[in-house]
């Protein structure tokens, strides 16, 4: 079925839901390989870092961590930056409708997007003063737009490319999940 919810509803059953199997304890202290340098110290030892901030933002916990969302309670909450739920159905749907809109020049147009808002879509932020395209979050090089990450404009050499392809656009999500398009 495509279904995406911003606030899960209570009529959709547990079994249906995956579990986020995020990280407990002191789990996160010891160093993977999996998380960029510097991300574990700022998240855990430097409260007024971006990193701290974003990922204690709303405390949801006395110890936030992403298994939160595994709470009925959160997922019924409607956070559009953090609490989007969908099938895998749903989520190649919408890119689907993206990419249709873009390559029609919104001829084709399932998600009724203005012209406007699709240039707004796929436009980049500004590179960072001091940094340029590193995420202050994430601490990687990413190139962001509309909540999603986009090719690095045209003559950037870093390693910031989302996708494999030099046009792809999408987003990860919390536990593994992974989204994008390729138009």
């Amino acid at each position: 079925a495509n279904e995406i919810y911003i606030g899960l509803p209570d009529s959709v059953s547990n079994d249906r839901i995956a579990v986020i199997d995020g990280m407990a304890g002191l789990e996160p202290l010891w160093p993977t390989g999996a998380f960029p340098d510097n991300f574990m110290y700022n998240l855990l030892l430097k409260p007024s870092s971006y990193t701290a901030r974003a990922f204690r933002n709303p405390q949801l916990s006395i110890t936030p961590g992403v298994c939160d969302y595994n709470r009925r309670d959160v997922q019924r909450v409607e956070m559009p930056a953090s609490n989007g739920m969908a099938t895998a159905r749903a989520v190649a749907t919408m890119y689907n409708a993206a990419e249709r809109a873009i390559n029609t020049n919104g001829k084709v147009n399932p998600l009724r997007l203005s012209k406007d808002a699709l240039d707004r879509f796929l436009q980049p932020a500004k590179p960072g003063k001091n940094n340029g395209w590193i995420d202050e979050v994430l601490g990687i090089e990413a190139c962001m737009g509309a909540g999603l990450m986009l090719p690095p404009p045209e003559g950037y050499r870093g390693s910031g490319r989302f996708s494999a392809t030099p046009a792809g656009f999408g987003t990860p999500g919390a536990g593994g999940s992974f989204g994008y398009c390729d138009p």
